[in-house]
Parts: C-alpha cells; sequence; structure tokens
C-alpha cells in the first residue's frame, strides 16, 4: 500500500510529540509499505542543531516540502471566517498544497492519506477522487489553548488566543 503522509510542521524533531509520534508509526508502516512525506515547513522554525531532527530518509521512498511564512495579520483573518469554518493555517498556499497533493497522489498511485496535526486540519475534508483519509491529532489543541489563555498577559496576544480557543473549541466537535 502507497501511504502519503502530510504533516505540519516539518521536519522530525527529536524533542517534540508529534514529530515523535509520527517517525516511529512511519517506521513501522515502512516495514510493509511504501511511505511518502509531504511536509509543510514553517520558517519560524530556524535548525540550529541538526542532532535534533530524526535522519528519515530511509523511511520514506520520497519527501516533498513546502516552505510558508506564518504572518500574524493571516492569523486574525482565518479567525473571521465562519465559527464551523475548518481553514488551514496557512491559507496563501491551499490550492498550491492541493495542486501537490493531487499530483503526487497521481504519480506515486496514492492508497491513503495520512493528516497529521491540526495546522492542515482542512486537508480532511478535500476531495483527493476517493482517497481514504486518516486524522491524526496528537493533542487538544482546544486544552492548549485554554491553558496558554491563562500564561499570557499581553491583550493582543490574549485576545489572539482567546478566538483561536473559541474556534478549535468549534472544530474539535465538528461532525466529520
Amino acid at each position: 500500500m502507497n501511504i502519503l503522509i502530510c504533516m505540519c510542521p516539518y521536519p522530525f524533531f527529536r524533542a517534540q510529540g508529534q514529530t515523535l509520534r509520527v517517525y516511529n508509526i512511519a517506521k513501522h508502516l515502512a516495514k510493509r509499505h511504501k511511505l511518502f512525506l509531504l511536509g509543510i515547513t514553517d520558517d519560524s522554525l530556524k535548525l540550529k542543531n541538526s542532532s535534533l531532527v530524526f535522519e528519515i530518509k530511509d523511511i520514506f521512498e520520497k519527501i516533498f516540502e513546502i516552505k510558508v511564512r506564518r504572518k500574524k495579520f493571516i492569523e486574525i483573518l482565518n479567525l473571521l471566517t465562519p465559527r464551523y469554518s475548518i481553514n488551514l493555517e496557512f491559507p496563501i498556499i491551499k490550492k498550491k498544497l492541493y495542486k501537490l497533493i493531487s499530483q503526487i497522489i497521481k504519480k506515486e498511485k496514492i492508497d491513503i492519506l495520512h493528516i497529521n496535526g491540526s495546522l492542515i486540519i482542512d486537508l480532511l475534508l478535500a476531495d483527493f477522487k476517493g482517497i481514504p483519509k486518516i486524522l491524526d491529532l496528537c493533542d487538544s489543541y482546544c486544552l492548549s489553548f485554554k491553558r496558554a489563555l491563562k500564561n499570557t498577559s499581553q491583550i493582543l496576544e490574549r485576545s489572539l488566543l482567546f478566538f483561536k480557543y473559541l474556534r478549535i473549541k468549534a472544530i474539535e466537535k465538528y461532525p466529520y
């Protein structure tokens, strides 16, 4: 079976729970299946030490990467969409991402799409010609935002976190 794993954030950091989880799942799946990776790299993640990143070339047949730059005004615009709307954290690359995934599915004959992380949860609702999708959310983002609200004193940051909390609370309740 050919499986495309879509992951954000990427790369595989040794000290991050989400990447540890995906790394170990992929390592075991690679024993019986062909794996392909689409990593979405946030420019805010700067690698200072490559020893913090897992070596993954022997796990995946091919690795595709999209680089994005996160901007505060985009985060704010995302919050203005309807309450139950599920959007990419990076709406500017949405068409580019969908097109790349469609090309990978066709070229590599992908059987399953594995979506990891809430930042790209919108892929769950996209139609990729009947390809089954698996959504893997490692954390409760609703709980994370709620906790972050308690520890933030800046008004702008608190406001942004509050609206993110309300939005993700609605998304986590959304019946797929």
